[in-house]
């Protein structure tokens, strides 16, 4: 199996096991994934609340 989609409570999740289907999203189609979940508020720590993986689409 390359990848499967499951459920944290309510928000659904896809989990991704090709590495090549990682790189491929990771590197190459990376804006078209934005509005990811914050893990830690920018206003607490600016590193971990501004990077790649916390980026948010335009308003």
């Amino acid at each position: 199996m390359i990848y499967f989609g499951t459920y944290q409570f309510v928000k659904p999740i896809l989990l991704l096991k090709d590495p090549d289907l990682i790189k491929q999203i990771a590197v190459k189609d990376f804006d078209h994934f934005t509005d990811h979940r914050t893990l830690v508020p920018e206003n607490i720590d600016p590193l971990w609340g501004r990077n790649l993986l916390t980026l948010k689409g335009k308003a």
